[in-house]
């Protein structure tokens, strides 16, 4: 974020960064933010509502800019956190229509008569027509005349066509500028977008440019343009019907004439999640996790990754669904069917036991070995 203009005026000899940080340092020390060492005044104890309150004492405009400054940094903290595997994201709750197609209890506690269970759930993420028309409406609706929203808010089609059951048919998306993350800006290509595809799959990219601008490199044609709602509703609904048991690839996939199989783009998936008396396996859980994920390929088969990992997960991924007849599923994801059999292959493994120590002390090498379960004898 940038400072309003009518404070540049005083920075002019110097950079907009240094400006900003300058200008804003002093705002949060005249409202009692700032300790005497230049930091957030007792930073880790700040709680966020005293927080806010004291951003109100500021004029409107700063307000605004130094909230998008506080929720870019949020960002990107989060995404660094992703990168090294440390985000602990809590319980991620699943918004799609789920169906159990399997259910299987895999453990059962001799005492406690707890049992653990592995549920594989079809899930539907599809965004019908109806469900995105609405949504584009009540956003148009509620930030009328907002910088920038209703303005670049709108369907775009691409220029490249595919083919969906013979007919040619361009993809397409809503674009939605997310509100009150573009204060100050002037530029209209910087505006940070959202988009939105009949797969129910959404991306963020950085600028509305990254978005619809970019061209094509032969032609100099843009890639994407705005489409009326009347035609956007009909191409929509085409995608829709189309991605509900194939790929976004098209008739002509590559992928799905060598492997008779490809899922990218489509509207169902399955997750397989472990649920039930999970309390106890917590700690052998998270060592599996990390294990398997270090393994890569290698490890019982596929667990959904091409490469190997540099990066030990420190979480595991903890969902929460509800099917459509109301039943909430709370569990551990595995990434793959492969790591559900691999995390169910050796859950229950006792403390202690041969198996455990040679777990820990070689870890996917151990039971990657012939792929065996069975401990090595002369392993020392």
């Amino acid at each position: 974020p940038k400072l309003p203009s009518r404070l540049m005026l005083d920075f002019a000899d110097i950079s907009e960064e240094i400006a900003f940080f300058s200008h804003f340092t002093k705002r949060l020390d005249q409202v009692g933010l700032i300790d005497q060492g230049g930091g957030i005044k007792g930073e880790e104890g700040l709680k966020v509502k005293r927080f806010l309150n004291r951003l109100l004492g500021l004029p409107i405009d700063e307000q605004e800019v130094l909230f998008a400054y506080f929720v870019n940094v949020m960002d990107n903290t989060k995404q660094d956190m992703q990168r090294k595997g440390t985000l602990d994201r809590g319980i991620v709750k699943m918004d799609v229509k789920a169906s159990i197609v399997d259910s299987e209890r895999v453990h059962l506690d001799p005492q406690t008569k707890s049992g653990v269970f592995r549920k594989t759930v079809c899930c539907d993420s599809g965004k019908a027509w109806d469900d995105v028309l609405g949504q584009y409406k009540e956003l148009m609706e509620w930030h009328s005349g907002v910088h920038g929203v209703t303005q670049h808010s709108a369907f775009y089609v691409s220029s490249m066509h595919y083919t969906l059951d013979g007919e040619r048919v361009p993809k397409i998306k809503l674009v939605t500028v997310i509100p009150n993350e573009n204060a100050n800006d002037t530029n209209a290509w910087n505006v940070k977008v959202r988009e939105i595809y009949p797969s129910g799959k959404f991306s963020r990219t950085s600028s509305l440019q990254d978005s619809v601008a970019k061209k094509q490199q032969n032609t100099g044609q843009l890639l994407w343009c705005k489409v009326d709602i009347a035609e956007a509703g009909e191409i929509w609904n085409r995608w829709y019907t189309y991605l509900d048991d194939k790929c976004s690839h098209g008739d002509n996939c590559k992928r799905f004439k060598i492997q008779e199989k490809c899922e990218s783009g489509t509207r169902k998936s399955k997750l397989h999640i472990l649920t039930g008396g999970l309390l106890p396996f917590w700690r052998r859980l998270r060592e599996l996790s990390s294990i398997s994920e270090d393994a890569g390929r290698d490890c019982c088969g596929t667990v959904g990754r091409t490469k190997k990992r540099k990066r030990r997960r420190e979480h595991l991924d903890v969902v929460r669904v509800v099917t459509e007849d109301g039943e909430p599923i709370v569990g551990v994801q595995a990434v793959s069917k492969d790591q559900m059999d691999y995390f169910v292959k050796h859950l229950a493994i006792p403390p202690g036991t041969k198996e455990d120590v040679l777990l820990k002390k070689r870890g996917s090498a151990y039971y990657n070995n012939n792929n065996s379960n069975t401990p090595d004898i002369n392993e020392k």
